[in-house]
């Protein structure tokens, strides 16, 4: 016979938290960082485009300077007789591939449905709702929660990796995952895990308060239940303060608060319990890879600050050859007062000078006024610029023809009722356009900015699709404007070097009045003249919701300026009928049937609501039309914090 006890019977066994909950915990970790390498793996033909167009490699170098002049090329350095060679536009894909990429088009337009008031789009959903299914079974299964809920607090410190893993700007999961991954498209899942430790933390501390009631025992006084207290005291400031409404109105506060309350919380975390000490390393981990590459990444340059009017501040940073793509930002700090202290993600407006339209080694950004630091911008730019007197025309300046709807000057009245316009033709004029007009022409104010970046980006290369939508809202022109400055000089400047198969850019922008159209003029008018010599079929529509100032209207070549809100579903249907320019309400009812093949790119940026109703009418239509059409696919940047 064997000395051993005999075996307690499962019925009669105590429960111990200390050896079943690190199993659950351990499982929870098994189970996301398995669909994260997943999501890695179905990504990967993207990370390695990302590493052919650069995009990945910004990650790690950040901008440079070309110090030895090799990669500043003039426009006209290449002969005619090369770019007529290099002109060759890549041969349509098969009609088997193209069939095919638009049914991977209409399984991916499940998730780009978005509906109102909930921030977050069918795919966004269904991430969370997943998390937090498998959170809540780690959480109940097999558990004696209201006698020991240390299993919920074990989920909260499980979740610590994920919720830092998604929060860093370097974040090694958006490098891994490829273009059109950055941060800021992973940030939601940061705040719902977040809000999911959370949650676990008041299950834990809640029940354990009922369990000293019940049995006449203090809750504070002993080390552990003091510490435990301190540290859900400190999650809830850390949760309150990162309310939407406190980033909106006081975002150094949250940033501030943010940081000193969670090294605050991980010391009294870590008072309270021994087993948080190894889910502490990787959140450390991540952070120090986020500030290792910043280091080497942050850049000190010279730049100017050119106030366009009272409401948009133009920076250009001068001598940035490189280092970036269309479409991704940068963090800005500038070095004016106590103006110092602060950095502010600001979108990229131009592409880099070797495929950019505008043959200047600048970097340019733009802020809209909206908050104290980018008012303090502009209040600095007009009050510190150098007086600068505006050159003559040039004899050989350009002459563009722009088309501005007479419904712009004769309507008065709301812009759902009927026009008072008649007919609502338009008039085309020929108009002297200098190559270099606005604000290009101001000195400025000579600064100094730290940049830190770039990130984020687009997800799509614009040269794989035949037609391309480029929409944005107020200040989110910035990013459509880097896009199609790229894909312009790409195809034009560059001579289709990679094959792009573009062939027609409709540009449409919504703005308040007709004045911030200068804004970006300059730039967009270089852009259509340099379209213009091409076959690229590149049309441009501005559209203005306030009657205010249309005299204000610049030049901008093969531009309409229309007084009225943009209906994207209409933009769309007008694009893929082959219509011959425009957005114009009767031109979609004499569309001609639907183009077949070449696919289709929408990219958007501005509000919410213009960015909810690109990815719906997207969606929708690679639903129905994408088998015909090839691939249909859809990139948005939504500003808000």
């Amino acid at each position: 016979m064997s000395d051993a006890p005999p075996p307690i019977p499962t019925e009669f066994q105590v429960y111990n938290s200390y050896v079943v909950d690190p199993v659950w915990q351990r499982t929870f970790s098994i189970v996301w960082a398995a669909v994260a390498v997943s999501a890695i793996l179905i990504s990967f033909p993207r990370l390695l485009k990302s590493f052919k167009n650069g995009q990945a490699l910004t990650s790690v170098t950040g901008v440079w300077e070309d110090l030895r002049g090799r990669a500043y090329e003039p426009v006209a350095a290449a002969p005619p007789s090369a770019r007529a060679k290099k002109t060759q536009v890549k041969r349509g894909k098969s009609g088997i591939v193209e069939k095919a990429k638009g049914w991977v088009s209409k399984i991916k337009s499940f998730a780009l449905w978005t509906a109102p008031l909930v921030g977050l789009d069918l795919g966004q959903i269904v991430l969370v709702v997943a998390y937090y299914i498998l959170l809540l079974l780690c959480i109940t299964l097999q558990s004696e929660l209201i006698d020991n809920p240390n299993r919920a607090g074990f989920m909260a410190i499980a979740q610590l990796p994920v919720i830092f893993l998604l929060s860093t700007k370097n974040s090694p999961l958006s490098m891994l995952l490829g273009a059109g991954h950055g941060w800021e498209k992973l940030n939601f899942l940061h705040r719902w895990s977040g809000r999911g430790a959370f949650l676990a933390a008041a299950v834990h501390g809640s029940l354990w308060i009922r369990n000293h009631l019940q049995y006449g025992l203090p809750i504070l006084g002993q080390q552990k239940e003091t510490s435990g207290v301190a540290a859900f005291a400190l999650l809830c400031v850390i949760v309150l303060s990162s309310l939407k409404i406190v980033r909106m109105f006081a975002y150094q506060v949250f940033f501030v608060v943010h940081i000193l309350a969670l090294v605050a919380f991980f010391i009294t975390l870590c008072y309270h319990t021994i087993y948080a000490v190894p889910y502490i390393f990787p959140p450390l981990a991540f952070y120090g890879f986020d500030l290792l590459l910043r280091m080497f990444r942050f850049r000190v340059k010279d730049a100017t600050m050119v106030a366009a009017d009272n409401q948009m501040t133009i920076i250009r940073v001068n001598d940035c050859d490189g280092g970036w793509v269309a479409g991704q930002h940068v963090r800005l700090r500038v070095f004016i007062g106590a103006r110092v202290f602060e950095s502010h993600p600001l979108t990229i407006m131009s592409a880099p000078p070797r495929s950019s339209c505008l043959n200047d080694r600048s970097l340019l950004l733009g802020a809209r006024v909206r908050g104290d630091w980018t008012r303090a911008l502009n209040a600095y730019a007009r009050e510190n610029a150098f007086p600068v007197t505006a050159p003559p025309p040039h004899p050989a300046d350009h002459v563009a023809t722009v088309a501005i709807s007479e419904e712009v000057v004769l309507e008065s009245i709301p812009l759902s009722g009927p026009s008072k316009a008649g007919t609502g033709s338009s008039t085309e004029k020929e108009i002297i356009v200098p190559e270099k007009a606005g604000w290009t022409t101001a000195a400025g104010a000579p600064v100094q900015v730290m940049l830190d970046g770039p990130y984020g980006g687009g997800g799509i290369d614009l040269g794989d699709f035949e037609r391309v939508l480029l929409v944005a809202g107020g200040s989110g022109i910035t990013f459509t404007l880097g896009l199609l400055d790229d894909i312009v000089g790409r195809c034009v400047r560059l001579g289709r070097p990679n094959g792009e198969r573009t062939k027609r850019v409709e540009f449409a922008w919504c703005v308040r009045s007709f004045g911030s159209i200068h804004w970006v003029a300059p730039l967009l008018t270089e852009i259509a003249l340099l379209a213009e010599t091409s076959s690229l079929d590149l049309h441009i529509t501005v559209f203005v919701t306030c009657l205010c100032d249309p005299e204000a209207v610049p030049p901008i070549p093969n531009c309409d300026v229309l007084l009225e809100r943009p209906s994207v579903h209409r933009m769309v249907e007008s694009l893929v009928r082959g219509d011959d320019g425009g957005f114009h309400e009767r031109g979609v009812k004499e569309a001609r049937t639907l183009v077949e093949g070449g696919g289709l790119a929408v990219c958007s940026a501005g509000p919410e609501t213009m960015v909810r109703e690109a990815k719906n009418v997207t969606a929708r239509l690679a639903l129905t039309q994408a088998h015909r059409l090839g691939e249909v696919s859809c990139h948005t940047e939504v500003y808000s914090l």
